[in-house]
Order: structure tokens, then C-alpha cells, then sequence
């Protein structure tokens, strides 16, 4: 009588069954043999998903095409899986032919299609050795594609489609324009952008709930990098159909990172794209423009009118204290968490004391806000002769001593005591910076809230303007261990 065999065995033994199969299909599809019938297909029907992952994920892309057509039951039994481990595996290294060749089979799939979620793509600097092609990232495992310069008609030809029942949008792309040899028709992320509008005009179901577009950051927990976006690639009867205005009116997530656009803000196109949106529950902006033109920071964030956004992110802008107020109005009782990076705000010398009540005002204007954040916050006036630089990563802002009657207790702000330095740096006879600042002590008043980094330095006594601002913010970064700054 034999023994029963140990269930370890029985699965070990199964498993080795199904590898052998498994074999046995790919062999038989490579050879255009026919399809196995019988208790092949029965087999493969009784599976479960996770061994049809397992099996899937050792397969070519033709391969897996093959394998769901070994048995009609199998084919649609994994529509939904393979449109995703599809869409995933077509970005491995493939010539753009076998691309064309892939894409008969699923094309007009609307089952298919129907299974891709989030687009992702990542252009990459083609300086990296593959001449004048192009990486696209799909988040799984490293894979990519490799699209030649005219990808942008077979981007549009073979992946718009999936765009069309995408949740979420993401467009990675470093600086294309210091690729000064490059092509004229190179693929710019002002293409994929106006891919996704274009279809936004055709599609009219097509409803997004997020879009991203930044650059890739350097090095990790480092900020992300703006973004070129060229005019010319970019057409105001696009973005101005109402099509293509309800879809950006829907969208609840967008995260910007562009590098101050001069030809996109004086054609209207990007107040357009800003004056778009009306369903925004988190806006992270990010343009680059703190040494740019006030008139134009300050007519592009006039045209956000959020009322519904909760979470609100602004990096490297110029504005005032009155425009800040009025994009904050709208979304005033909703917001629950405000991040000011490397905001300049620009303003007479009497509105020093406006910016500093705007501050202790806040738990008043901003009923629900439970998150402050305000990294690297350049406060400059056109009059007088003041600069006032935060440094700190704070999860508050700091309440002065002769305000402590107030109940800060309940908001849970921390109190600060101010301590003064005064140093003066020495001077360098071959520049006439150098002289000037050796004349002129620099007092630094730091706010003390516990943490070892400094959050704001006052220099009394000093006015720069235009490229002599930018060599004073320099020299205090240079000097930043002798100021106490971290």
C-alpha cells in the first residue's frame, strides 16, 4: 500500500506540471502549432490567478498575446491582467517595428484599454548615449521604450487610446533646452502635455483626476527641477475648446514644476491653463520665477480660483501679500495645509508689519489649517533698507515675545527669543561688492525656536537690487557656518 504523498511534495509536484506546460505552450506557439485543446485548456481554466501571474510574468510580449489565445475561456478571463502586465511589458527595450507589430493585437481592444490606470512618461536627457532617442518609463521594474524623434505620431497612434481611462496623468522630463544640437522635431514634454489635451477635445469622457508635470530631481530629498514647456508646441485653440476646458475643470490633483515660461505667459496660454482649473483639492506650483516679473506672477495667480482645494504648495514665486489673500479667500474654510517655498514677497516697507499681523492671523482667516510649513521665505521692500531670509524647515511660524497675552497655546505655535550677531565679513579689494560690504557690519537678529537652523535674518543697513541682490544672497549661503545659520 502506498503511502499518501506530504501535501509539500503534492505542491512541489504541481508546480513542476504547470512549469512543464508552461514550456510546452511556449514551444508550440513559437512553432505556430495549433493550439492545445482538451484538458490543456481545462487546466489552464481552473487556474489561479496568481500562477497565471507567475507563468505571464516569464513571457515575452508576443508570447503573452499567445498564451491568452492557447483557449478562448483564458482570453477573457484575463482581460483585465494583461492589459496592465501588458501595458508594463510593452516598454521593455523593443525596436519600433515589433512595437507596431504589438499594438494590431490590442489596439482596438477597448477591454484592454480599459485596464490602464496611470500613464507615466519620462523623458530623459538623449545626451546619456542613445543618440537622439528617447527613454518612456512605465513604473514597473526599470523597463522602457525606446522611441525614435517622430515618437509623438506613434505615441499618439498606439497610446492615446489607453489614455482615455487614465486616472492619473504623470509627465517627467528634464530640461530639453540646453540640448542645443538636438533636432528640431524632438519630443519635448510640451508634446506629450498637448497629447493630453487633444484628446481632451476628441474624447469626451476622458476625466483625469490628477496630472503631473516636473522635472526629475538630482539626488534624493533633493526638490524637483523645472520644466521647459516650448510655445510653439502648444496651440490656444486647444487649450481654449470647451472640451478640453471641461476635462482640466475636473481635475482634483496638479503638480506643476515649470521654469518661468516668458512666451507661454505673454500669448495667454498659461493663464488659460491656470484659470482652468475649478475642482483643485491639492495644487503644488512651482515655477521658478522669484527673480521674474511681479505684473506676471501676479496676473497668473489671479486667474487660480480654487475653492475646493485643502492642500496648497507654492515654490519659488514672486507676489504680494494682497494677491497671497486673495488666492487664500476662496478656499479659506477648506484649507488644511499651506507650504510656502522660496516665496519673494514683494511690498512697500509699511507692509512689513501687515506681513507679520498676516501671521499671527492666520488661526482666525484659516479656521481648519493644521499644516504650515514656510522653507526658505524672502521677504524684500522696495523701500527702505531691509532683507528678511528664513531658513528653517518649520512645522510652525514663530509668535514675537510682546504678543505672548494671546492665547498661541491652542494653535500650538512655539515662542521665540531673538538673540543678535554682528559680523563683518572681510573685504576683497579686487571687487567693489567686497569693499562695499566690508564697510557695512551685517547684524543678524535669529529667531531661536529650539531647532539648530536659524529661520530669519535681518540686515539693516544694506539695499541690493538686480545682480547685486543675488551676490548678497550668495555671500550669506557661503558664509552660512559663520552666521550660525545651521
Amino acid at each position: 500500500m502506498s503511502m499518501p504523498m506530504p501535501h509539500r511534495m503534492r505542491r512541489r509536484s504541481l508546480w513542476r506540471r504547470l512549469v512543464l506546460r508552461y514550456y510546452i505552450l511556449r514551444y508550440r506557439s513559437r512553432h505556430a502549432l495549433r493550439p492545445l485543446q482538451g484538458r490543456t485548456s481545462s487546466v489552464m481554466e481552473d487556474l489561479p490567478v496568481e500562477i497565471i501571474e507567475a507563468i505571464v510574468g516569464y513571457l515575452s510580449s508576443r508570447d503573452i498575446l499567445r498564451f491568452r489565445q492557447t483557449c478562448s475561456k483564458l482570453y477573457s478571463k484575463t482581460n483585465e491582467y494583461c492589459s496592465r502586465h501588458l501595458f508594463h511589458t510593452l516598454v521593455s527595450d523593443l525596436s519600433l517595428d515589433e512595437l507596431y507589430y504589438l499594438s494590431t493585437h490590442f489596439i482596438n481592444n477597448a477591454q484592454l484599454a480599459a485596464g490602464v490606470r496611470t500613464f507615466r512618461v519620462e523623458l530623459k536627457n538623449p545626451a546619456q548615449g542613445l543618440g537622439y532617442d528617447y527613454y518612456w518609463n512605465r513604473r514597473k521594474r526599470g523597463r522602457h521604450l525606446i522611441l525614435p524623434c517622430d515618437g509623438f505620431e506613434a505615441l499618439h497612434m498606439l497610446f492615446g487610446h489607453y489614455l482615455t481611462n487614465c486616472s492619473a496623468i504623470q509627465i517627467h522630463a528634464k530640461d530639453r533646452q540646453s540640448e542645443i544640437d538636438g533636432p528640431d522635431d524632438q519630443l519635448e514634454p510640451a508634446d506629450v502635455l498637448q497629447l493630453i489635451l487633444l484628446l481632451a477635445q476628441q474624447v469626451s469622457d476622458f476625466r483625469p483626476k490628477s496630472l503631473e508635470l516636473c522635472a526629475p530631481a538630482r539626488g534624493e530629498g533633493m526638490r524637483t527641477k523645472g520644466t521647459h514647456l516650448t510655445a510653439e508646441r502648444l496651440s490656444m485653440d486647444v487649450i481654449t475648446d470647451p472640451q478640453t476646458l471641461s476635462m482640466l475643470a475636473a481635475l482634483e490633483d496638479v503638480s506643476l514644476s515649470l521654469v518661468y515660461p516668458d512666451d507661454l505667459v505673454e500669448s495667454g496660454w498659461l493663464g488659460a491653463f491656470f484659470g482652468s482649473f475649478q475642482s483643485l483639492q491639492r495644487l503644488e506650483l512651482d515655477l521658478d520665477m522669484a527673480w521674474g516679473e511681479l505684473e506676471s506672477a501676479e496676473a497668473l495667480i489671479r486667474r487660480l480660483r480654487c475653492p475646493l482645494l485643502k492642500d496648497l504648495q507654492l515654490h519659488r514665486f514672486k507676489t504680494t501679500l494682497d494677491t497671497l489673500n486673495e488666492l487664500l479667500k476662496p478656499c479659506a474654510t477648506r484649507l488644511v495645509s499651506l507650504v510656502l517655498g522660496s516665496i519673494t514677497l514683494v511690498g512697500s516697507l509699511a507692509q512689513q508689519e501687515s506681513w507679520k499681523s498676516w501671521l499671527k492671523s492666520i488661526p482666525d482667516t484659516l479656521p481648519n489649517l493644521n499644516v504650515l510649513d514656510i522653507d526658505l521665505l524672502t521677504a524684500s521692500y522696495s523701500e527702505g533698507q531691509r532683507l528678511h531670509l528664513h531658513f528653517a524647515d518649520l512645522a510652525g511660524f514663530s509668535i514675537p515675545e510682546e504678543n505672548e497675552d494671546q492665547d498661541w497655546d491652542r494653535v500650538g505655535l512655539p515662542k521665540y527669543r531673538t538673540r543678535k550677531y554682528e559680523y563683518v565679513p572681510p573685504g576683497d579689494d579686487s571687487s567693489d561688492f567686497g569693499k562695499e560690504v566690508a564697510r557695512t557690519p551685517l547684524v543678524f537678529e535669529v529667531a531661536s525656536h529650539g531647532w539648530s537652523r536659524a529661520d530669519e535674518l535681518v540686515l539693516p543697513g544694506i539695499k541690493y537690487e538686480g545682480t547685486e541682490m543675488r551676490k548678497a544672497v550668495q555671500f550669506m549661503w557661503e558664509h552660512a557656518e559663520e552666521f550660525n545659520m545651521f
